[in-house]
């Protein structure tokens, strides 16, 4: 057979093994135990959080045809596996990402009232914020019809992008990131399943902290440390120890010795820029998501150097991704930046 990423394989199969997320999930089994689903229901949150896998366990809990409870599926029918292999007819997955035209959406709304062979027929609408301004004035009508039968469930990582009168038409869910220890608890669950035996507590927990409270990432940084050893996230916390005291010298050292093992600087630099936003947090008060390399930051770095340094960090995501030159030059050129600007804040203290 061949190999199953991790996380594939960990997906919730029901809502029991959904990490992170108990008040969402005890709201979802009150709507279906009452009866009482609506005609949208939006879920909104970082990626990686459990968006879309709550959207497929709502579908699996509605049509499986012989549920344990009224909230949870048997997940052998026909139709839970059906589900989770993406072909149940009456089952829909749409990424507005690829299908964002309101002529998509028109088409969308079409099949949404046709008769499925299907309990309840639920239209997932992933990146929803995606949509154009037509695409979601085109939703409005089926969001409102008191007939329709299809649950459309729209998930997005960018909830101000969603129009007001899409939001006041849905049952919405905020999907929250999830604390690091929960994070690192199911790693360790996952190892034991898997005989994991040959890796530390203290690379699950720093797995766990770089995941920026997403599932997702939290296993592929399992997996990144299970195939490397060694977790891209340790180079990020070397250059952040060089940039809070000015060593521009060992920045560029360590960009070159994170070049010489192929590590991604775009998922470094990603981290990074998460890193000084949550230590932005971490210095208006809110250490609910702080994370080693945020407590470093806030500890030693004015909230102005902070600001600026999103900034920058913000423009080396934008050049590396839409490179010209070599993405370790990109990545190098805001890491300096920075960490001039420290030494020039030590320099002033």
């Amino acid at each position: 057979m061949a190999y199953q990423e991790l996380y594939k394989k960990y997906r919730p199969t029901n809502f029991d093994e959904v990490v992170g997320q108990e008040n969402v999930v005890e709201q979802i089994k009150t709507l279906i135990e009452n009866d009482r689903v609506p005609t949208g229901m939006c879920f909104l949150g970082n990626p990686g959080c459990g968006k879309t896998t709550l959207s497929k366990l709502i579908a699996k809990a509605l049509n499986c045809e012989h549920p344990i409870n009224k909230t949870t599926p048997c997940n052998e029918c026909e139709t839970c596996k059906a589900i989770d292999n993406n072909n149940r007819i009456g089952v829909k997955y749409f990424s507005a990402a690829n299908t964002g035209g309101v002529d998509d959406v028109r088409e969308i709304a079409k099949d949404a009232r046709l008769s499925y062979p299907i309990k309840k027929p639920v239209f997932i609408i992933d990146e929803c914020h995606n949509l154009s301004k037509a695409a979601f004035d085109a939703l409005l009508i089926p969001l409102e019809d008191e007939n329709m039968n299809t649950l459309f469930c729209f998930c997005s990582t960018e909830p101000d992008k969603i129009p007001p009168a899409i939001l006041s038409r849905t049952q919405n869910f905020t999907i929250a990131p999830i604390h690091w220890k929960t994070l690192a608890t199911h790693l360790y669950n996952i190892c034991k399943k898997e005989n994991i035996s040959n890796i530390s507590k203290e690379a699950l927990i720093s797995c766990a902290q770089s995941a920026q409270g997403s599932v997702r990432n939290a296993i592929q940084n399992l997996e990144t440390v299970l195939n490397s050893g060694e977790l891209p996230s340790t180079s990020a916390n070397e250059l952040i120890k060089a940039i809070v005291v000015g060593d521009v010298v060992k920045v560029v050292k360590e960009v070159r010795e994170m070049n010489s093992k192929g590590i991604d600087f775009i998922k470094t630099i990603d981290n990074l820029y998460k890193d000084f936003t949550i230590a932005l947090e971490v210095i208006a008060g809110d250490k609910s998501v702080a994370t080693p390399n945020s407590l470093l930051i806030a500890k030693n770095c004015t909230a102005g150097f902070i600001l600026k340094s999103i900034d920058l960090l913000g423009e080396g995501i934008s050049s590396i991704k839409n490179k010209l030159v070599s993405a370790q030059t990109l990545f190098e050129i805001p890491l300096i930046k920075i960490a001039l600007l420290s030494r020039q804040m030590n320099m002033k203290k």
